[in-house]
C-alpha cells in the first residue's frame, strides 16, 4: 500500500516543481529582455551576409608575365586570400572586403624582364563600399 501512495506522491512534487521552473523562467526572461529606458538596443550580427562586403577590381597595362595582388588597410587588416591577374592583365578580388578605406600592393614580374626579378607598384586610399567593387581602370605599370 505504501509503494501506491509512494509514486503519486513523487509524481505530483516533480511535475510542481517542473512547473515552478517554467514560470520561474518565463517570468525572468520577460524582465531580462524589457527595454523600457530610450536607449537602442544593441546587437552583434555573429554571420556577415555576403551583401556587407565589397572588393577591388583593375586591368595592368602592360600585362606582366605574372601579377600577385594584396590588399591591406591602415589597421592591418589583409584580406586573405591574395588575388592574381588573369592571362589578359586583368583580376577582381570581391565579396570580401569590409567597407573601408584600402591599398593595394601589386608584386609582378614586368612582361620583358630580362632578370625575372619582382617589382612594385602600391596604389593607395581605396575606397572599398558594402556591395559594389571599386573600379580601378587599367593601371600603368612601370
Amino acid at each position: 500500500m505504501k509503494n501506491k501512495i509512494f509514486f503519486p506522491g513523487i509524481f505530483t512534487i516533480l511535475l510542481a516543481s517542473f512547473l515552478f521552473t517554467i514560470a520561474f523562467i518565463s517570468c525572468s526572461k520577460e524582465k531580462q529582455f524589457s527595454n523600457k529606458s530610450s536607449e537602442p538596443v544593441s546587437s552583434v550580427q555573429l554571420k556577415p551576409v555576403y551583401y556587407n562586403y565589397g572588393g577591388i577590381s583593375g586591368t595592368l597595362n602592360p600585362v606582366p608575365s605574372e601579377a600577385l595582388i594584396k590588399i591591406y588597410n591602415d589597421n592591418n587588416t589583409y584580406a586573405p586570400p591574395y588575388g592574381y591577374s588573369n592571362p589578359n592583365g586583368i583580376f577582381e578580388i570581391n565579396n570580401i572586403l569590409i567597407p573601408d578605406v584600402y591599398h593595394l600592393v601589386i608584386r609582378y614580374i614586368p612582361e620583358k624582364s630580362p632578370t625575372g626579378n619582382y617589382e612594385y607598384l602600391e596604389i593607395r586610399d581605396i575606397k572599398v563600399q558594402a556591395g559594389t567593387v571599386t573600379q580601378l581602370g587599367i593601371i600603368e605599370l612601370p
